[in-house]
């Protein structure tokens, strides 16, 4: 009978094929089962029949029995059997053993998997000892388990060369202390399911293990309930696509990479990825109300998910799919977003750089940010309506600099920048924002970016130490702006639309701050190099510092603190009446639209005062003193006690064209010239002015009252239109508006200003009375005393001769007048001086010599000097001497021109004044002070301001064009504007503006 056994177990064994991994059975009908206990004593082969209660080598169907003190030894295989029961010790060593059914190991037993394979299509229970003696340069043992695991026993960690596998198709449960070395799940189906209350499944594997680790395949699930898994020291784990991998309330902790494409979730539990994570191929991570840890790089694929519902969170690493918190609070730490992250109702903490490429939703509690906040290119940030954004020493930046402008869409949401280091507040938009910093400045925008920075709703600086700084940008506040810090603009424009209430610091470097609303200053306010515009109320209750800038009040300004005007302009420019409260001023700019800027408080400008056309300055009853130039296009007007102090500018004898004379001679045309700003109340009207002249005793004691007349509405500058003729007269007549002479004397012509008893100017003029006849020859000078006689120019007019008389030269035509030109405006010409009968003889040559250069011939005397003074003949008669070479040269290159003339000749024409230097070609100072002036037509002055402007007028050799003139010869000078910049004054042009000294006295 036994043989016949043993022959039929022989036939059955041959269905049992071992693959790598895998054992393929091949079940045999009709064969009846047997209890195999194993009967050797000591250690013996598994694979002797003899050593077996049964006779035969233990097969399909058999119930294996190792009894307590023995071991067996399996020296060939694969072995299949029904069940193993062990309380001595099996070792399997290198081959394969199946059981159908149930592998037990009772206490004090043990199995050695070796390298080889342990298959239980049942269950598997361990109560002894678990192990293998697989070498660490070999393939491990492996335990493959489709049933129910119970690990109560010894083992699995012991080892790191042990593999074990969940691979039943159907549902599996772990229980007891399950400790792995390395833990595979294969199934295909069913949930494998840690049951044993208080168990962990720890998972501790070597790295030598290539194929160890934690891996899923197919589309089971392991439940963890409320047991923990932990993988320690592991290879790289995979939790495949399509299996899930779940808990109750059973924590997760990965010490290895972890690539998900199934499911990993957890309802309350923790799942902690201590290495890297890859979330793809549509892998999920789903929590409820657990912890999501990722402290390493984590990856989330297009397609895939990671969801925290209520719990908490830190994670890092770059999302391309979908990451959502919930109401889950915690940390981001260094994330690129590509894909969509959405914040919950949790409190998140950002920590170091977050970039947002993708779409990104802030939390509706509180997001604080330490480090770098920045959403790029075409992507999105958004807030929710509740949102805090905490930014603590760290940058919020919707901006890339190479990618371009993302987009924030604040909600109704608050930023709240904090910390005590700089930091900086990049485009926006933004709702509302708070500064609490206490050290540090916040930088708002970047000279890099330029995107507006928008606040469109409430702009707080709360703390006294908080500096915001607007860098090369725009900021534009729609909401109210309170400050108690310090609020600035280095070269961009701050705009406040709404009220603004600062007892801080406010104001700008260079560029600009414009109020739209009420501005409440009860700190510090600064204008700055640039400008500053207030469009509603501005109340100064503290201290404005204008700058050197300009201040546009465009509404009301009260004012009860401090105004330091320092170099800058205030502007009034409203559209209805304003007041002017301030005491001092640098320069008033009065363009008003809409009623009169009117002074409440007597007042000072020392720089320039301006009314454009349209506009009204009103004085009042105040006193309003101007320092500086009044140009005046508008209107000033003062009440009954008012008074415009200014100093007349020039007050002086002249000629039809405004250019000073200190002498006249018989027959004369006399004018007087005065230029007063402040005169000119009208600036859209020619205006009028009455000065008196009077002569001396020895004149004949004439008194005359000639009204000026503006020369045009708004310069400020009158002279009489019509001379006041000069002639000789036995008796002086007063008020008969000519100056009648008795003999050689001097005028004094009186100006007073009636705005300004203060203003009272008088100047004189030498009167030369011309006798009945001119003696027939040369009187050696002596008739002539008022010309300035200089030294021969060169001695080469000691060598010229009398030259042919030139061809009588008709003198230019009279300008016409065009019919529309008002009649006050039109050119008066010059009258020629009478000519005696007796010079009958010598008329001809007076007219041709207009516009030639003459002198008298040497008289071989070097004692004498009265032939070496040159004379210019102008177009009405009169000879005007060069007063050294210098003014010589500026018009001509040599004496080539010069013509000799007659004494007769010479005397017979009346003396000019001297003659003056070609404009543009020279600048000229005088002796007594260092101002260098430029020369313009009609011998006007205009000071130089700055060796700058003079070196972009002249280049940079300009000093070496400077010429000195004697300060007796200032009195052939007018001066005119200053020149404040290259702009004010063309070179080319003044040179252009003259051919001769002639054209200069038109």
């Amino acid at each position: 009978m036994n043989d016949l056994l043993l022959n039929r177990r022989h036939l059955i064994c041959i269905g049992f094929v071992l693959a790598t991994s895998v054992f393929l059975f091949v079940p045999i009908s009709n064969v009846k089962a047997a209890a195999c206990t194993f009967a050797s004593v000591g250690t013996s082969d598994f694979n002797t029949a003899a050593n077996w209660s049964c006779g035969v080598v233990p097969g399909n169907g058999d119930d294996v029995i190792i009894p307590t003190g023995t071991t067996t030894n399996m020296s060939a295989g694969p072995i299949t059997v029904s069940t193993v029961t062990t309380t001595g010790t099996l070792n399997v060593l290198t081959q394969g053993l199946l059981a159908t059914s149930t592998i037990t190991i009772s206490s004090g037993g043990r199995i050695d998997v070796g390298t080889g394979v342990v298959t239980s299509t049942g269950n598997f229970v361990n109560n002894g000892t678990l192990t293998t003696s697989a070498p660490t340069n070999g393939p491990p043992g492996i335990l493959a388990v489709e049933g129910d695991l119970t690990h109560s026993g010894l083992g699995y960690f012991t080892t790191s060369r042990l593999k074990t596998r969940l691979s039943g198709s159907l549902n599996q449960t772990i229980s007891g202390i399950a400790s792995f070395s390395s833990l595979n799940m294969i199934k295909s189906a069913g949930t494998a399911t840690l049951t044993t209350t208080g168990s962990t499944i720890t998972i501790n594997n070597g790295n030598d293990e290539v194929n160890g680790g934690f891996s899923t395949t197919g589309g089971g699930t392991l439940s963890l309930g409320d047991k923990n898994l932990t993988m320690t020291n592991l290879t790289p784990i995979t939790i495949g696509a399509g299996t899930v991998v779940t808990s109750t309330t059973g924590n997760f902790t990965f010490n290895s990479p972890v690539t998900l494409s199934g499911s990993l979730g957890s309802n309350s539990s923790t799942i902690n990825f201590a290495d890297s994570l890859s979330v793809t191929n549509g892998g999920v991570i789903e929590l409820g109300n657990g912890s999501l840890l990722t402290p390493s790089d984590t990856t989330v694929d297009n397609g895939s998910r990671v969801t925290v519902g209520a719990g908490s969170y830190t994670i890092r690493g770059t999302n391309s799919g979908t990451i959502s918190f919930g109401s889950a609070s915690g940390t981001v730490d260094t994330v690129s977003n590509y894909g969509t992250i959405a914040f919950g109702s949790g409190p998140t903490l950002m920590k170091f750089t977050i970039s947002n490429y993708g779409t990104m939703y802030l939390s509706s509690a509180t997001t604080t940010v330490t480090s770098y906040f920045q959403t790029f290119s075409t992507s999105t940030t958004y807030a929710t309506s509740s949102s805090v954004i905490m930014v603590s020493n760290a940058n919020f930046r919707i901006q890339g600099s190479a990618l371009g402008a993302g987009t924030f869409d604040p909600s109704s949401s608050t930023v709240r920048v904090i910390g005590s280091s700089s930091s900086l507040l990049g485009a926006g938009p933004y709702n509302n924002v708070i500064i609490e910093k206490t050290g540090g400045t916040l930088t708002i925008g970047s000279d890099s970016d330029n995107i507006p920075v928008t606040i469109n709703g409430t702009f707080d600086i709360t703390n006294s130490a908080a500096l915001a700084n607007v860098r090369g940008n725009t900021l534009t506040v729609t909401g109210t702006t309170t400050n108690i810090g310090t609020v600035t603009s280095t070269t961009g424009t701050m705009t406040f639309n709404g009220i603004v209430t600062s007892t801080g610091s406010i104001g700008s470097n260079s560029g600009k701050t414009i109020f739209a609303s009420t501005f409440q200053n009860n700190g510090v306010f600064t204008v700055g190099s640039g400008t500053a515009t207030t469009s509603a109320a501005f109340i100064n209750a503290s201290t404005t510092n204008g700058g050197s800038g300009t201040l546009a009040i465009g509404d009301a300004w009260t004012h009860t603190g401090t105004f330091n005007p320092q170099s800058g302009t205030v502007k009034f420019s409203g559209t209805s009446a304003q007041t002017i409260p301030v005491t001092s001023l640098n320069n008033l700019d009065v363009r008003t639209t809409g009623g009169d800027a009117s002074l409440n408080v007597n007042a000072t400008s020392t720089g320039t005062t301006n009314v454009v056309s349209g506009s009204t300055l009103a004085v009042g009853n105040n006193t309003y003193t101007a320092v500086g130039l009044i140009t005046n296009t508008g209107t000033l007007t003062r009440g009954a006690t008012g008074k415009i102090v200014h100093t007349a500018e020039a007050a002086r004898f002249s000629d039809s064209s405004g250019n000073q004379l200190t002498s006249y001679s018989i027959p004369g045309s006399v004018y007087f010239h005065v230029q007063d700003s402040n005169r000119n109340l009208l600036g859209g009207s020619v205006e009028t002015i009455a000065i008196s002249l009077a002569t001396d005793p020895n004149a004949g004691s004439d008194a005359e009252t000639v009204t000026l007349t503006e020369t045009s509405a708004s310069s400020g500058i009158f002279r009489n239109t019509s001379a006041l003729s000069m002639v000789t007269s036995n008796v002086a007549s007063l008020g008969n508006a000519q100056l009648e002479l008795v003999a050689t004397g001097s005028a004094t012509g009186t100006y007073l200003d009636d705005q300004d008893s203060g203003d009272t100017t008088s100047t004189t003029a030498t009167l030369t009375f011309v006798a009945a006849s001119v003696p027939s020859s040369g009187c050696g000078g002596a008739c002539d005393p008022y010309i300035l006689k200089i030294t021969p120019i060169v001695t080469q007019y000691q060598e010229y001769t009398t030259p042919q008389a030139p061809p009588v030269e008709p003198p230019p035509p009279s300008p016409s007048v065009p019919a529309s030109l008002p009649s006050t405006l039109a050119p008066t010409p010059v009258p020629i001086p009478t000519i005696l009968p007796s010079e009958a003889s010598i008329i001809s040559t007076t007219h041709s010599l207009s516009g030639k250069l003459i002198k008298l011939a040497d008289d071989g005397n070097l004692a004498t000097q009265n032939d070496s003074t040159v004379f210019f003949i102008a177009m009405n008669g009169a000879r005007y001497a060069f007063s050294n070479e210098q003014s010589y040269f500026s018009w001509y290159k040599n004496f080539e021109p010069v013509e000799i003339v007659s004494s007769n000749a010479l005397t017979a024409l009346p003396l000019g004044n001297r003659v003056t230097y070609k404009p543009g070609v020279r600048m000229v100072k005088f002796r007594s002070n260092q101002k260098v002036y430029a020369v313009e037509k009609g011998g006007i002055l205009r000071w130089i301001a700055s060796e700058n402007i003079a070196a972009q007028l002249y280049g940079s050799r300009w000093n070496d064009l400077i010429d000195d003139i004697a300060d007796a010869f200032s009195s052939d000078y007018a001066f005119g504007m200053d020149i404040l910049r290259a702009e004010d004054y063309d070179v080319a042009q003044a040179v252009k503006s003259v051919t001769t000294f002639g054209d200069t006295l038109k």
